[in-house]
């Protein structure tokens, strides 16, 4: 259930004639790709250091909303209106596209349970698109950059609501974020139905590899997406739990001592 892109399967072969491009066809893991990986990366690091530095939380956080829901609408413009992409397969309907509205939707009202999901589908699902995009072409084609300037943005709101907001998932989280994903896949089964598309990667995998080819036919594999969203779900939220546990020790044995210090070796004060 985890798209790696608002489009559905594609033969470059069948594109318009508009949309071949003399950009070289894109290579995963080839320099500009990983390049483009750390400058996402480092972007998603730096950003909240530079407005707590700045004090200039609020203002970054309206700019970084603005760019996250600016380009996933231009991005459908540039698809559509330039390169002459089918509109009904390049809506901003996939889980990265909607993480991109939610996302500014909680960078604008500082909103915790709508970074639960960004942060969730975003480490869960826009990772895997970063490292294995359904892309035809490579840097500097416009298509390349709006993907990844989109896909990125998702990953930077999501440290930011971290390291900013001061944000953090819960246990709780899980079952909501896991449910919300199957409420708004069975939203958009049917749509995908009267489109004739493939948002969610509901319908068929992608054609780029990807680790849906391991997860067996259709419709089994949309069982593993189903195990393979939870389980990451789990993963991303363990670093949490584990320092939280890490920290009620350290905290527990330093009011222990404070006790022992403060009622001397014989007991008595």
């Amino acid at each position: 259930m985890f798209d790696l892109d608002p489009r559905g399967p594609m033969d470059v072969s069948t594109l318009p004639a508009v949309a071949h491009s003399s950009s070289p066809p894109f290579e995963m893991f080839a320099p500009p790709h990983l390049a483009t990986i750390a400058v996402i990366l480092g972007v998603a690091a730096v950003l909240p250091w530079i407005a707590r530095k700045l004090d200039r939380r609020r203002e970054i956080a309206i700019g970084l909303a603005v760019v996250m829901a600016g380009g996933e609408i231009t991005k459908v413009v540039v698809r559509t209106a330039i390169y002459d992409f089918p509109l009904a397969t390049n809506l901003p309907l996939s889980l990265c596209g909607i993480a991109s509205f939610l996302g500014a939707a909680m960078l604008i009202w500082k909103n915790e349970r709508l970074w639960e999901l960004v942060y969730f589908w975003g480490m869960g699902g826009t990772l895997q698109a970063i490292a294995t995009p359904d892309l035809e072409w490579g840097y500097p084609h416009p298509i390349y950059l709006f993907y990844f300037l989109t896909h990125g943005a998702i990953i930077v709101a999501a440290i930011y609501g971290l390291w900013s907001y001061g944000f953090r998932p819960t246990w709780a989280a899980l079952p909501r974020v896991f449910l919300t994903l199957n409420l708004y896949a069975a939203l958009v089964t049917p749509i995908n139905l009267l489109l004739d598309a493939n948002y969610l990667y509901l319908r068929a995998k992608p054609v780029q590899a990807s680790l849906m080819d391991y997860f067996g036919p259709w419709p089994w594999y949309l069982l593993s997406l189903e195990a393979m969203a939870l389980l990451s779900f789990v993963v991303y939220y363990l670093p949490f739990a584990a320092w939280d546990g890490w920290l009620r020790g350290v905290v527990g044995r330093a009011r222990s001592w404070r006790r022992q210090a403060s009622t001397g070796p014989d007991g008595g004060p």
